[in-house]
């Protein structure tokens, strides 16, 4: 068998044999060959002086073979079998009673309702009023979106509240996630939301919401004067 010149450069690697990288094949050929021979003289002058030295003769011993251990069928058949009967068994049904102990969802009331109450002995919760009433005073009762006034007097321009990251997709009942729209908007955002429109609301209320706080910032706080009759 004939070996190419890539494993003739990897075993001249591996015997630590330097080597030009132009080299032919024959020449890394003559080259492995001289230093297999010279290996081998080394070997054989190292055996010699062995012998030399020490005549007594080595006897290498063979390792005792061992047997490939048993099959677990045959160490414990009696588990086994048990082990299989088990297995075949037919598997019980789920106890479903967990689903009666779920907790159940509140239904949202009508508008101009009341919500209704969680539990006996609650009071009803209105999550919106809070937060609801400061995006009105955020908004002055215009719509964000297409920034018609709303006429109290008129119920069908009654702004409504709309959440840019609906609350079933992990968004948060906050004055930065709630616009207030009149209905029309609403209705349109509902049945068919526009990408850019979303987007155009929460750039505006994060801007009102930044504004607001760079405007307390800025505010500076007078320092007290000193109280009447105390000494300096």
């Amino acid at each position: 068998m004939t070996l190419s010149k890539l494993e003739i450069q990897q075993m001249l690697r591996e015997m630590n044999v330097k080597f030009d990288a132009d080299e032919t094949h024959e020449e890394l050929k003559q080259r492995l060959q001289k230093e297999n021979h010279s290996l081998w003289l080394k070997s054989v002058s190292g055996s010699q002086a062995d012998d030399g030295r020490d005549g007594r003769i080595r006897v290498r011993k063979r390792k005792r073979s061992v047997d490939p251990p048993e099959p677990l069928e045959k160490r414990f058949p009696e588990r086994i079998a048990t082990a299989e009967k088990s297995a075949r068994l037919p598997v019980p049904p789920r106890n479903n009673t967990g689903t009666a102990l779920r907790a159940r969802t509140v239904e949202k009331p009508e508008p101009g309702k009341p919500w209704k109450t969680v539990a006996d002995g609650t009071q009803p919760f209105n999550r919106k009023k809070n937060v609801f009433k400061s995006v009105l005073r955020r908004c002055g009762m215009c719509c964000e979106a297409c920034g018609k006034p709303a006429d109290k007097a008129d119920p069908s321009t009654e702004l409504r509240p709309f959440y840019i990251d609906p609350l079933s997709q992990g968004g948060e009942h906050s004055v930065k996630n709630m616009v207030a729209l009149c209905p029309a908007c609403c209705e349109r955002l509902e049945n068919d939301p526009s990408p850019k429109l979303i987007k155009e609301l929460r750039r505006k209320t994060r801007s009102k919401l930044y504004d607001s706080l760079q405007v307390i910032r800025k505010t500076t706080v007078r320092s007290r004067g000193p109280f009447p009759g105390r000494r300096k």
